[in-house]
């Protein structure tokens, strides 16, 4: 049993780039009794709302971001504690960071005549 108060830290080195994808793997057995939560500095960054963590049963929590990691120190924190009296249980953590010249910008262009008739079929704009 740890309580909430009294939460385990983890500090999870990670390197300089964007993060881009997070899975949070809870085995079975966990029986949402087992919580975590996951900071960068002092600031809670998942899940986004800062009352909220994690809890689950058997269950994997995977989820694509955009999170960008350019100054040092290069962790990430994982908070922790487990209601569970009995049993210790173990989750799982992946953590996708890309460069940032990887990861590109996104490329944006007008939409053709061609493409916006595709996408909402015949149509007339008013006025013209």
């Amino acid at each position: 049993l740890t309580a909430k108060a009294d939460m385990i830290k983890f500090v999870k080195p990670v390197c300089y780039g964007i993060l881009r994808k997070v899975g949070i793997y809870f085995r079975g057995g966990c029986a949402d009794l087992a919580h975590v939560k996951i900071y960068h500095w002092e600031r809670q960054i998942f899940p986004t709302n800062v009352d909220g963590d994690y809890a689950y049963d058997d269950h994997t929590v995977e989820f694509e971001e955009y999170y960008p990691i350019l100054e040092t120190p290069y962790n990430l924190t994982i908070w922790g504690w487990n209601d569970d009296d009995t049993f210790k249980h173990i989750i799982s953590f992946m953590f996708l960071i890309l460069h940032p010249e990887t990861v590109g910008r996104p490329e944006l262009r007008p939409t053709t005549e061609e493409e916006l008739t595709d996408l909402l079929g015949e149509y007339e704009i008013a006025g013209g």
